[in-house]
C-alpha cells in the first residue's frame, strides 16, 4: 500500500496547490499537444478499493507531467518556487515509482470488483467468503507482480479471516 500513499501525497500536492496545480496543467498541456497521453489528475474516493485503484492509476498516467512540474519548479528563482515537500520529490523522481504503481494496480482492481458485488444490495453474505476463499486461490497462479512474500502475506491474512 506504499503505492497508495505516495500517490495520494504527490495528488494531494498537485490538486489542492493552485499554482502547483496551474504549472501541472500547463506541462501536463504542452506533452498532450507534443502527443503524449497525459490525463487529469484526480484522487477517487468513491469507495475504498475502486479509489485506491483510481487514484494510483492517476498518477501513474501523470508521472511524465509531475516529473516535468518538478523540473521546472527547480529552475524557477528561489522565492518563486513552490515550496515541494522532499519526500513528494523524492516519490516523483524515484526510478521505482513507475513500477510499484503498476505492480499494485491489478489486485487493486480485483478487489474492487469483488467489493462492488459485495456491496450490492441482493448479494448475499455467503458470497462474501466465496469472493474471498477464491482470492486466496487466485494468489497461487496469478499477480506474478507481487512477491511471493506479499502474496504470502495476503493469503494468510485472508486464511485467518475466511477459514
Amino acid at each position: 500500500m506504499l503505492a497508495l500513499r505516495d500517490s495520494v501525497a504527490a495528488g494531494v500536492l498537485f490538486t489542492r496547490s493552485t499554482r502547483a496545480g496551474a504549472l501541472l496543467a500547463r506541462n501536463a498541456r504542452h506533452l498532450r499537444n507534443a502527443g503524449a497521453k497525459i490525463r487529469s489528475l484526480e484522487l477517487y474516493s468513491r469507495t475504498r478499493r475502486v479509489g485506491e485503484a483510481a487514484t494510483i492509476t492517476s498518477v501513474q498516467a501523470n508521472l511524465l507531467a509531475l516529473r516535468r512540474t518538478l523540473g521546472d519548479n527547480r529552475h524557477e528563482p528561489p522565492a518563486a518556487r513552490i515550496r515541494i515537500l522532499p519526500r513528494v520529490e523524492t516519490i516523483i523522481d524515484s526510478p521505482t515509482t513507475e513500477r510499484s504503481l503498476v505492480t499494485c494496480v491489478p489486485l487493486l482492481k480485483a478487489l474492487a470488483s469483488s467489493v462492488a458485488v459485495l456491496e450490492a444490495d441482493a448479494a448475499p453474505l455467503s458470497s462474501a467468503v466465496g469472493f474471498f476463499l477464491a482470492l486466496r486461490l487466485c494468489l497461487d497462479q496469478s499477480f506474478a507482480e507481487l512477491t511471493i512474500a506479499v502474496r504470502s502475506s495476503i493469503q494468510s491474512s485472508l486464511g485467518r479471516r475466511f477459514r
